[in-house]
């Protein structure tokens, strides 16, 4: 059977489509990881996740070059398929030689009528079972065979079915409707889209200093000077210079474990979609909004026990009345912790108002915001000087008096 240069061209784009669908499923799932390492409050992705991301960059890049060279295949067979119907038109054409034609002669045509075999035939496969092969292959593997049997049995379909064909489309809907059809019409549940319930995660955890957990032992002792050497102006040549010795005591910080858990049946996790990912996602968000809200919030060690706290009270509350107290807090850390550390950050009461406006860089305003759990605010040119220790999700050491100190 010779090869019709349109059923070319429809596998060819056929090919072109699943490419391009290839090329955008890579890039999707890449946003989907990233977006959940980011719910998640995680700053790096786990060794799976990247060699995964690693793995849709390459598909992806692949799924370009075969997009570029689909696309310069369909051009070559548009190109063949113009010069076709060049070929044809030229054909067709008819000049007079003007030599003079015989009386007798007589131009004879003949016209048979046949009848051409379906593509699919219900004496030759009664269950259709070819038909459905055909389907199957030209969507999971773009079997150009397949594909162009089935285009050859829609053109078939338009020719001796026309008239059918055309009721079809043209007849005016309402005789029947979903309504009419509810087992059949099924509602459809986008399972890779889920609202999650809200949290505030942790924004002052992330912007502390993180050093990780040692890996046996309750506690955690830090070495505190307590008692500080001396330097003072000698009174004259060879006299004794001022010595005072050194001490330190001990800061022992406790190791705390912040745990939750949730029950599933198994049926929930073998017969539902993503009711586990889920579960784990909300999980890992009540961990860290526990851990922001207990690094702020925790008695003696908490932030509230040990940052340098500054009151605002206005019933009119602006920028230029709030923006001195600013620089007074900061103004007390400093004095509080001399060249140890620098401000960075400032952070609100529960009791603060919920949005006060606040000159920000380059003239653009920002916002204190406090909503349920403390949230840092304003000007971060840096690394905040907190420290905390932590190991996996589920285990964290609470800063003390003693641990804020610059990096390094």
């Amino acid at each position: 059977m010779p090869i019709q240069i349109d059923d070319v061209i429809t596998s060819i784009e056929v090919e072109l489509e699943a490419a391009i669908k290839m090329r955008d499923k890579a890039a999707a799932e890449v946003k989907y990881i990233l977006k959940a390492a980011t719910d998640q409050g995680r700053r790096t992705l786990s060794a799976d996740e990247d060699g995964r991301v690693n793995d849709l960059f390459t598909a992806r890049e692949r799924a370009k070059n075969d997009i570029v060279g689909i696309e310069a295949k369909l051009r070559q067979a548009r190109q063949a398929k113009a010069d076709e119907l060049e070929t044809a038109e030229l054909q067709r054409e008819q000049h007079d030689s003007g030599a003079p034609r015989p009386a007798t002669d007589r131009r004879v045509a003949s016209v048979s009528i046949g009848h051409e075999e379906r593509t699919y035939r219900a004496d030759t496969d009664r269950k259709g079972a070819q038909f459905l092969r055909d389907v199957s292959r030209a969507f999971l593997f773009n079997d150009a065979e397949s594909q162009m049997r089935l285009s050859r049995h829609m053109a078939e379909e338009r020719v001796e079915r026309a008239v059918y064909l055309q009721g079809m489309q043209e007849r005016a809907a309402g005789d029947s409707t979903t309504s009419n059809w509810a087992g059949l019409t099924v509602p459809q549940y986008l399972t890779d889209m889920y609202a999650p319930a809200t949290a505030a995660l942790r924004p002052f955890a992330d912007i502390c200093n993180h050093h990780d957990l040692p890996a046996n032992g309750m506690t955690v002792n830090i070495s505190q000077v307590t008692t500080a050497t001396s330097v003072a102006l000698q009174t004259t040549e060879l006299t004794a210079v001022s010595a005072t010795s050194i001490d330190d005591t001990l800061l022992t910080e406790n190791v705390q474990t912040a745990s939750g858990q949730a029950t599933l049946s198994r049926q929930a996790i073998d017969r539902g979609t993503g009711i586990e990912e889920v579960t784990m996602q909300d999980l890992f968000r009540r961990y860290a909004t526990t851990l922001d809200s207990t690094l702020v919030t925790q008695s003696v060690t908490g932030l509230q026990a040990l940052a340098t706290l500054v009151t605002f009270t206005s019933g009119s509350p602006t920028a230029a009345l709030l923006y001195p107290k600013i620089l007074g807090a900061a103004s007390g850390v400093e004095a509080a912790l001399l060249a140890q550390a620098t401000p960075t950050h400032a952070a609100a009461d529960q009791r603060a108002r919920p949005a006060v406006p606040l000159p920000g860089r380059r003239g653009r305003p920002e916002q204190l915001l406090q909503q349920g759990h403390p949230r840092p605010a304003a000007h971060r040119p840096r690394r905040g000087r907190r420290q905390q220790h932590r190991d996996q999700p589920g285990r964290r050491h609470q800063p003390g008096p003693g641990v804020r100190r610059p990096e390094g």
